[in-house]
């Protein structure tokens, strides 16, 4: 580097001075030179030409004819004396004056300019700039003492940054899985002439592209069934293993779509083309395309679709790919049947699990699974032992509720209650208890015991009417809703055993009430049904709360018939006039809570699309609008966006871990989706369960099943029921008739006690 120095003369005579750098580690060089003056303006001094003439010849070797002194004046020349490379390198750069050889001569009263150059020790190929310090030096010519100083520093700087350690690797790296992801490229094979989606997918993997989504379109011009578009389309240059996305025309009837359960593929695309329909994709990979038989489709059997539409399979025999196959469709009765709400309890057969298993965690067959407890109410905590003296716990697993309170009462000991799920322990037992039998605690110690619930009901619309019936199998059937009205969309909370419905006059479609209101009843006693809110507008889709005070539901009060809005009243309310969160922005429905109480999602359309939008309140299960806060539509960004893309219904699993939700994203039918959930935060990648037709869905008290309601692939025709578990997505159980409108489950709050 170069630095510009001044030196004043301020003595009354002239004055010749050194110049000198030095550096702590004495390991840096220091070159000092005149100013650079354009050779126009230079003066012509007499003695310095003279002096210039002489080192030419000198260099010329004139008058020397030795060769060695010849050759040390080359090396100096070469080494450019004290200057080193990169003052040279700047010298080219930045135009110098002449180098000052001895002394500098300053008037009295004269200031002179010098430039000093700075070469560090050795160069920086690769890293940080490093700082040098440095001094400039006077010595009067004459004098003993030295004369001013003043300090510099050089910022070296690397010829390369010390982030290139960091990205060069990575750019390495990029550039490998790049050229690993090169790969060939071909032609998109014709679509057009293949006989249904089947067939397609064949084709299109024995050339090396992949089936991608499979949308429906009315054509009356084409064949039903037939592929009337391609994406890329066909002749088209794409890499292999591309996803290609086709249009299957569709006709304007609607027929029922056949059972092809237990069918093999050709099998099934016989019934189906018979039916006027053609076989879809299929879900999983068979073993063997010739003999494996169908467990599973989509759209369900007996389901109203267009002619033409293409009914997804998923086969009972699976290719071996490292993974478990998929359990078949029909589900083995159990040997003893669980327990229905309402009916005689089986005897038990054995002593159950000790140990109930974690909610939402899968259990084994006949494991009591525990019900997490309602929100603000504090699981009872057992004493610890105190062996070596004191009240030895009896043994109570098997015996009722009410044997065990009393046998440890007798004892002076205090029962804690827990709850659990137990498909095959009588509903009322006990199923585990801590500590264990013979263990001694202190007097007044309190012991756990977990009661089987048995297996819960399930509530749901059965043509206009509010129905309850086993979880297990669908037997028995108990009516608790059915007055001349339509009654449906019930709900209900752990925490409380009302339930919540709607219910309004029929109109002028069959089954269908275009004004409504939301009541409630307690199934144990029909008569107290009630109406919550006040009459002459559509109330729909009610949503207890956690704690059982607050039921939210959307209403069109607004002042526009077809603009809704979440609305909230009190579940001891009378004909009330309800409290709504104004939006005009958006039309929304189908509420539903987090079991802390302090979110709900719903359902929102914008123009043609709808995804789940997320309300969140600091106060737990508030009913006042002012409290809640609109963080937007949480689905927006899970999913491509294609104009007719709808979530239709969604519920919290009862430990708040996990979404649930249905949508036809990359699909004509809606299915089950789940998502994760973080601390109330939805995460942003939703898994697709593909084997699970779902419209709308409800989680069972344990968080082990799921209670979904399955129609037709846009969710408006006669729907059934059927349980199913996400750990076991093909194996479902039909709870519902066939021969009945049913839909919109919920899971009967556990048994009193």
């Amino acid at each position: 580097a170069l630095f510009d120095i001044s030196l004043t003369n301020r003595a009354n005579a002239p004055v010749d001075v050194d110049l000198a750098g030095v550096d702590p580690e004495g390991s840096m060089e220091f070159a000092f030179r005149e100013p650079w003056v354009p050779p126009q303006k230079r003066a012509k001094d007499p003695i310095d030409q003279a002096q210039r003439a002489l080192d030419r010849a000198e260099a010329a070797g004139v008058g020397r004819v030795d060769p060695e002194q010849m050759a040390k004046q080359a090396l100096d020349r070469a080494t450019a004396g004290a200057e080193g490379k990169v003052v040279r390198w700047l010298k080219k750069r930045k135009r110098m004056g002449r180098a000052i050889h001895g002394a500098v001569r300053i008037a009295p009263g004269e200031t002179v300019q010098a430039t000093v150059g700075v070469s560090p020790p050795k160069q920086i190929w690769i890293g940080r700039s490093v700082l040098h310090p440095f001094q400039v030096t006077t010595r009067p010519a004459g004098a003993d003492a030295p004369g001013p100083t003043v300090n510099g520093t050089l910022r070296q700087k690397p010829w390369l940054p010390w982030w290139l350690l960091i990205v060069l690797p990575l750019i390495v790296l990029a550039v490998v899985w790049f050229l690993s992801q090169q790969t060939s490229e071909a032609a998109v094979p014709d679509l057009s002439k293949s006989a249904d989606v089947f067939a397609a997918k064949g084709v299109l993997e024995a050339q090396g592209f992949t089936l991608g989504e499979t949308f429906e379109e009315e054509s009356p011009n084409a064949k039903p069934g037939s592929i009337i578009e391609q994406t890329p389309k066909a002749g088209d240059t794409a890499e292999e293993g591309t996803a290609v996305s086709v249009k299957v025309a569709t006709g304007s009837e609607q027929k029922a779509v056949p059972d092809l359960t237990g069918q093999t593929a050709d099998q099934a695309k016989a019934a189906l083309a018979a039916a006027g329909f053609t076989l879809g994709r299929p879900l999983n990979q068979p073993g063997d395309p010739a003999t494996a038989t169908i467990a599973n489709q989509i759209p369900v059997p007996d389901s109203l679709e267009a002619t033409g539409a293409a009914i997804d399979v998923v086969f009972a025999e699976t290719a071996v790919t490292g993974t478990t196959p998929t359990a078949p469709a029909t589900p083995t009765a159990p040997a003893t049947p669980p327990p229905v709400p309402g009916g005689t309890p089986p005897p038990a057969t054995a002593p159950a699990t000790p140990t109930p298993t974690a909610p939402g965690t899968p259990a084994p067959p006949g494991a009591p699974v525990a019900i997490p407890a309602p929100t603000g109410t504090p699981a009872p905590q057992a004493s610890p032992p105190t062996p070596g003296g004191g009240v030895s716990v009896p043994a109570l697993t098997g015996r009722s509720q009410a044997e065990a309170a009393d046998a440890l009462a007798g004892l002076g000991l205090v029962p804690g209650v827990l709850s659990a799920v137990s498909p095959d322990a009588p509903a009322g037992t006990v199923v585990a208890q801590e500590p264990a039998g013979g263990t001694e605690v202190a007097p007044g110690a309190t012991v756990t015991i977990t009661i089987s619930r048995g297996y819960p009901a399930v509530i749901h619309d059965q043509d206009g009417d509010i129905v309850r019936v086993g979880g297990a199998t669908g037997e028995p059937v108990e009516p608790l809703a059915a007055s001349d009205e339509v009654e449906e969309q019930a709900n209900a909370s752990f925490a409380t055993p009302l339930i919540a419905y709607r219910r309004g006059k029929e109109g002028s479609t069959p089954g269908v009430a275009p004004n409504g209101q939301i009541w409630v009843l307690d199934p144990a006693d029909p008569r107290s049904a009630r109406p919550l809110t006040d009459a002459g507008f559509d109330d729909r889709r009610p949503a207890i709360s956690p704690d059982g005070r607050v039921v939210a539901f959307v209403s069109n009060r607004g002042g526009r018939t077809d603009d809704y809005d979440v609305c909230f009243v009190g579940i001891d309310a009378t004909q009330a006039e309800p409290r709504c969160i104004a939006d005009r922005d958006r039309n929304v429905s189908r509420p539903t809570w987090s079991p802390d109480g302090r979110s709900l999602l719903v359902t929102a359309s914008q123009d043609t699309q709808t995804e789940l939008e997320l309300l969140t309140s600091t106060v737990p299960s508030s009913g006042t609008p002012s409290d809640w806060v609109d963080q937007g539509l949480v689905t927006d960004g899970m999913h491509k966006d294609r104009k007719t893309d709808q979530v239709l219904s969604s519920a919290f699993s009862p430990d708040g871990a996990t979404v649930a939700f249905s949508a036809n994203w990359n699909s004509n039918t809606f299915t089950l989706w789940l998502v994760p959930v973080t601390n109330g935060v939805l995460g942003t990648q939703a898994e697709q369960q593909p084997f699970v037709a779902a419209c709308e869905l409800a989680w069972r008290p344990d968080g082990g099943e799921l209670a979904i309601t399955q129609r037709n692939s846009t969710c408006d025709e006669r729907g059934r029921i059927v349980r199913v578990s996400p750990a076991a997505p093909n194996d479902q159980t039909l709870i519902s008739r066939l021969d009945a409108a049913s839909g919109n489950p919920v899971w009967a709050p556990p048994a009193a006690g």
